[in-house]
This record gives structure tokens, sequence and C-alpha cells, in this order.
């Protein structure tokens, strides 16, 4: 159940990260230049590869404390990719752009999922005399 978490978790992160710069770029503007909302798309790519790293890492780490580290930091990750689009960092101001309309929408479903995984794998983790789960 935990490796399964931690390769799904793997999967949003990735999702975020590589949509980041294809499917849920933020705005262009018609002559190339970057929109006010580029560091926001940069964000998640940094966030969302960290959080492909966190997850992996908590696949292959074996201490129990460790392992609920590990998911706290994965639940951080997760928090910043909730929060960067329009919390942390701008996005344009036109409410019609592709940054309001696709990348913050997507961004929260990531995190929000993401989290979710975090915070399973970190209720795992404090479950006493858990038996039979795969670390």
């Amino acid at each position: 159940m935990k490796k399964a978490l931690s390769v799904l978790s793997m999967i949003f992160s990735a999702l975020a990260a590589v949509g980041s710069l294809t499917f849920l770029h933020p705005c262009i503007h018609e002559d190339g230049t970057a929109a006010a909302c580029a560091s926001a798309g940069t964000l998640l790519m940094i966030l969302g590869f960290a959080g492909l790293a966190v997850g992996a890492l908590t696949m292959f780490v074996r201490g129990r404390t460790l392992q609920i580290l590990l998911s706290a930091l994965l639940l951080a990750v997760s928090l910043g990719l909730f929060l960067i689009p329009g919390v942390l960092a701008p996005l344009c101001m036109m409410e019609t752009m592709r940054c309001h309309l696709i990348t913050k929408p997507a961004a929260r479903v990531l995190g929000a999922l993401t989290g979710c995984c975090a915070l399973l794998l970190m209720y795992l983790q404090l479950i006493p005399g858990r038996k039979g789960t795969d670390q």
C-alpha cells in the first residue's frame, strides 16, 4: 500500500512538473515574451520535480521516523503546488487568461491529490503495531 501511494504521489508530481512545461504552461504573449504568470509556471515545475524526488525517496527509505519526515516534506510540497498559482506567485490580471482557466485549477487538483497521498503515507506510518504492510 505504501509503495502504491508513493508511486501515485510521484505520478501526480511528475504531471505537475512536466505539465507546467507542456499542457499546463502559463500564458505567453503574442510577441513571445513571458507573461506575469511565468514565475508560477517555473515554481510549479520546481516543486513538481521536488515532489517526484521525495516520492522516490519514500519508496526506498526504511526508517519509520525518516518515512514520517519524508511524508511531511511531501505534504509541504503538495501545499506549495496547491498555493503557488494565484497565492504565492502572481497570475495575469484578466480572469479569462490561460493561467486562471487551466494552470491554476490543474495545479490545485494535482496538489490536493499529492497531499492526500502524503497524508495517507503519514497515517500508515503513525499507526502503531501494523503488521503485514510493505515497507
